[in-house]
């Protein structure tokens, strides 16, 4: 997968074993990885999601 490559949330939830509606509670609540909104469509950046998941690891 790339780095630079962008992915649903559908995606994303099932990649990081999470619900779809998981995710998207993170993203209400501003603790999730950062996205992109292309209109209506939620977009994640594989690298932004790697970032997210380390900066989780150093927090703990």
């Amino acid at each position: 997968m790339s780095e630079n490559e962008y992915l649903c949330t559908k995606i994303v939830a099932r990649r990081l074993g999470i619900s779809p509606r998981t995710l998207e509670n993170y993203r209400q609540r501003g603790i999730g990885p950062n996205y992109v909104r292309l209109g209506r469509t939620i977009r994640y950046r594989w690298s932004d999601i790697r970032e997210w998941i380390e900066a989780c690891g150093k927090a703990a």
